[in-house]
């Protein structure tokens, strides 16, 4: 809401209603389909912050690079040679391993 009301005084200057009415109809879905994606990223990374810590959230950030392959393979039916398959398993270890939680037990010795 506070973005919107500091993203007004431009939009009435460029044009306002006028100006996103003359646009093509799938431009103006494509913008608010990014705009909806990209609010939903910001807030699903400020939350992760804010639950697990700046410095856990940032090592989720390489799961990115898991997740693509992964998806393309499982759902597109995209190939996967060895050698990349071994690289996301190494990479989803690495941040399991770094998101490892110590017990107390092992912290106070």
């Amino acid at each position: 809401m506070v973005n919107a009301l500091g993203y007004l005084p431009a939009y009435r200057v460029c044009g306002g209603a006028a100006h996103l009415a003359a646009l093509p109809a799938d431009d103006r879905w494509l913008h608010g389909l990014y705009q909806i994606v990209l609010i939903a990223i910001i807030a699903l990374v400020a939350l992760a912050v804010g639950r697990l810590g700046a410095a856990a959230a940032a090592s989720l950030t390489p799961l990115s690079l898991v997740l693509v392959p992964a998806f393309g393979w499982f759902l597109l039916g995209e190939s996967m040679d060895p050698p990349t398959a071994r690289g996301l398993v190494a990479v989803g270890a690495g941040v399991l391993i770094a998101n490892r939680r110590t017990t107390p037990a092992a912290t106070s010795r």
